[in-house]
Order: C-alpha cells, then sequence, then structure tokens
C-alpha cells in the first residue's frame, strides 16, 4: 500500500518547484524507461541540454528523482506514479504524446549513430540515417556502452511507439538495434524487436519486411530455436525475391544457412550458401563475397563434414577480402574463425600465430562476446600445447569478458568452466597434449 505521508511529501517538493522544473517533474512520467539522462528531455521541451540538468539537480536536491551516476538520474515507481497524476490534471493528451514522440526520435537518433559506429559498412535502409543530426560516437566501444546503458529505453521507446500506432518509427527501431544487439546475449531482445519491425514495415509495404524476417531467423538461431529460424528465413527468402532484391536474398539466404549449420545440417547450409554467393558474385559485392566464404567455411569446419582444409581455403578468401575491404572488426572474426578450425585440426602453433595478427584489433572491436570467443580459442590452443598457465590465463579472461554480458552467456562460460577443469586432468591434458605434438609435426612437414 502506498504510504500516504511519502506522498503528501512529494506533493510538498513539488509544490516548492518553479514552473519550468514542475514541467520537467511532469514529463519524467512520459519518459519511455525509469533512467534517463537530460538530453532526450531536452529535446522534448525544446530546451538547452544545459538548463534541463540543471533542472534535473534540483529535483534531485527535492528527492523527486535520484542520481545513479553522473549526469544520470532515475525516478522510482512513486515519484512515477505522482508525476503522471499531475501530467494527466495539468498537461493536454496531445502535448505529452508530443512530448513521448520527440523522446522516442532523440532515442532512434542516437542508436542509429551507435549502429553506424558499429558497424559503418552495412546496407542501410530507414529514413533516419539520410540526415542524422546527432554527434557520432567516437569509437565502437563508446556505441556499444551508451547502448548496454540505454538499451532498455531504447526497446520501451519501440514498444510505445507500436502502442501509438507509430509504424515508421518501430521498423525505423527495428533497423538501428541490429548492429548493437547483435554481438551481444540479448537474443531475446533481438526476437523481440525484429518481430515488432516486421508488422510495422509488413504494413507499410517495406523491403525491411524481409530483412527483419532474416534477422529474427538469427536471433531464434542464437536461442536454439533452429527450426523457427529456418522457417522465418525461408518466409525472408520468398519475401525479398518477391521484393525483387538479391542483397536481401542472399542475406537471408546465408542466415537460414547459419541456422541448418547450428542444427547439424551443414551440407544442405553449403547448398543455400552456395546460391547467396552467386548472388554475391553477380551484384560484385565483395564484403557479402567476404560474409558467404566465411560462413562456407564454419560448415566445411562443422564435425558432420570436418573437411579442414576446405574450411582453411575458404577463411582465407574472407579474411584477404576483409583486409582488402579494411574491415578490422570483420577481418578480426574471420580470423578468430581461422583459428579455430586451427585448433580442431589440432594444429595449436598455427592457431596461435593467427590470433596473434589480431591483437589489436580485438582489443578495439569493443564486443565482449566476440573477444571472449577469441581468448576461448587461444586458450583451447595453449591447452593442447600443454602450456597450463597460458590456457588458465586466457579461460580466466574470456570468464571475465562473458561475466554480466548478458542471458546468453551463461552457455559460453559453462563450456569455458568445464575447458578449465580440464586443465586440471592430467589424462584429458596428455591426451591433448600428445595429439597436438603428432598433428603440429605433421604440419610442418606438409609445408616443408
Amino acid at each position: 500500500m502506498t504510504d500516504p505521508g511519502h506522498r503528501n511529501d512529494l506533493g510538498v517538493s513539488y509544490d516548492d518547484l518553479d514552473a519550468d522544473n514542475a514541467r520537467l517533474y511532469r514529463l519524467l512520467a512520459v519518459h519511455p524507461g525509469a533512467e534517463f539522462t537530460a538530453a532526450p528531455l531536452a529535446a522534448a521541451l525544446a530546451l538547452p541540454v544545459a538548463q534541463v540538468e540543471n533542472g534535473l539537480a534540483r529535483l534531485a536536491d527535492a528527492h523527486l528523482v535520484t542520481a545513479v551516476a553522473a549526469a544520470r538520474y532515475r525516478q522510482h515507481d512513486l515519484p512515477r506514479e505522482h508525476a503522471q497524476v499531475l501530467a494527466e490534471q495539468h498537461d493536454d493528451a496531445n502535448v505529452r504524446r508530443a512530448a513521448l514522440r520527440s523522446m522516442i526520435e532523440w532515442y532512434l537518433r542516437r542508436t542509429a549513430a551507435a549502429d553506424i559506429a558499429i558497424n559503418p559498412r552495412s546496407r542501410r535502409f530507414s529514413p533516419v540515417y539520410e540526415q542524422l543530426d546527432t554527434e557520432p560516437f567516437a569509437s565502437v566501444e563508446h556505441a556499444l556502452n551508451w547502448f548496454t546503458l540505454e538499451r532498455p529505453n531504447v526497446l520501451a521507446s519501440q514498444y510505445l511507439a507500436g502502442q501509438q500506432g507509430w509504424d515508421g518509427l518501430v521498423f525505423q527501431l527495428a533497423e538501428v538495434v541490429w548492429n548493437p544487439l547483435r554481438p551481444s546475449y540479448f537474443a531475446d531482445d533481438l526476437v523481440q524487436t525484429q518481430q515488432l519491425g516486421i508488422v510495422s514495415a509488413q504494413r507499410c509495404k517495406h523491403i525491411l519486411e524481409a530483412v527483419f524476417l532474416a534477422r529474427l531467423g538469427f536471433g531464434e538461431s542464437n536461442r536454439s530455436h533452429h527450426d523457427a529460424a529456418i522457417t522465418a528465413c525461408t518466409t525472408a527468402i520468398e519475401r525479398a525475391t518477391a521484393f525483387g532484391d538479391s542483397w536481401v536474398q542472399a542475406a537471408a539466404l546465408s542466415t537460414r544457412a547459419r541456422a541448418f549449420t547450428a542444427a547439424g545440417q551443414p551440407r544442405t547450409a553449403l547448398q543455400d550458401l552456395g546460391s547467396a554467393l552467386l548472388l554475391d558474385e553477380q551484384r560484385g559485392d565483395r564484403r557479402s563475397i567476404a560474409l558467404r566464404h566465411r560462413r562456407i567455411g564454419q560448415a566445411y569446419a562443422h564435425p558432420e563434414i570436418a573437411d579442414f582444409p576446405q574450411a582453411t581455403w575458404h577463411l582465407r578468401e574472407a579474411a584477404e577480402l576483409m583486409e582488402a575491404l579494411g574491415d578490422e572488426s570483420g577481418h578480426a572474426r574471420v580470423i578468430t574463425y581461422l583459428a579455430e578450425v586451427h585448433v580442431a585440426a589440432r594444429q595449436s602453433d598455427a592457431a596461435l600465430f593467427t590470433l596473434r595478427r589480431i591483437e589489436n584489433a580485438l582489443a578495439s572491436c569493443g564486443s565482449s562476446r566476440y573477444r571472449g570467443h577469441a581468448s576461448t580459442v587461444m586458450g583451447r590452443a595453449h591447452a593442447q600445447l600443454g602450456n597450463v598457465a597460458e590456457a588458465e590465463h586466457c579461460y580466466s579472461n574470456a570468464l571475465g569478458l562473458f561475466a554480466d554480458a548478458g542471458p546468453g552467456a551463461a552457455t559460453d562460460r559453462e563450456a569455458v568452466l568445464k575447458l578449465r577443469e580440464e586443465l586440471g586432468d592430467p589424462v584429458t591434458r596428455k591426451s591433448q597434449v600428445d595429439t597436438s605434438n603428432v598433428e603440429n609435426e605433421n604440419m610442418e612437414g606438409n609445408t616443408k
């Protein structure tokens, strides 16, 4: 039950505010999330950010909001309910709706800027990218850190836009969250945003309907819902074909192949990847060609096929293309997969040599998931060589990166913990070292 005394205290604190700060307090009831900074509020009020920051400091002094970090505040449930009642009493419904839209549009623009910083090479479709009037992020890491903090507000913005029937905002938000969410462990969020985007894009008859269907398949595959992923991608291929867009068609084929590989059907995946690669080559799209070679290499490396020479050839093709395109992050990911193939083939020295080429790129890529993957592969290579201390260091680093990385990180953490346990098993370790030594000697003999 609400404490009447506390509610009276809120009323007294509110009555002591001047008109501008009272208006700011009421606006907080409309903000998409419980935590906020001054910038989206300033956009809604058409005021300078510095003025709103001063207003928030005044609200904090009055115990109407709580400072949670530098220039970041939170409004707890009771003050939010109080502000909502006051907003309904004093502010016209159309004014409140316009303020909400202004804040959602602010989150759309900032997330679009983060999206560009994380992956500047993606093909993009939404109008928000055409004249983006927001300050760019200085690095991938800054963009990912901003999105990590603001993710609840961005997701709430898309949901509220849907509630208001603002389809254009809904499907644009579905697009801008793709690169921020893709390297994370929040697969449920990725699925939910793409599902909302599909419905809105379909109503608007926009090509993004097909794009979101493929990305829904990506998210479902990350949740190990492989049948759902394959179904979504199959529909995406059909819709892309109807739209006559071969880029989207190839991307959907590649994503369905990813789901087939994860489901233990790499040979079926190779059929899709061959079709996608042909479409990419017809367009002369070098980056898409690199991405297809990467996925083909991963399919050949699957235990069902285990054709490591073929896997290595395709991954090297992908690496060369990514390097020629100047895509450091994409190159680093391909090299990590190539090192993983070397580990699977018991070519430990080759794996370590390969990974050392991308240490700087990995440090700057920002994604805990990608860096943790590389650390895990490096740890496995060291374990095969009997370098227990180095393997332990790599596994500890991976666990640190996976900590608090999101709900999907649990599987990767468990896999690393199991690998670390094997370091303490002398029988397992000796078997790894003996096999690795034989394979490395064979590799050296083949290269002389």
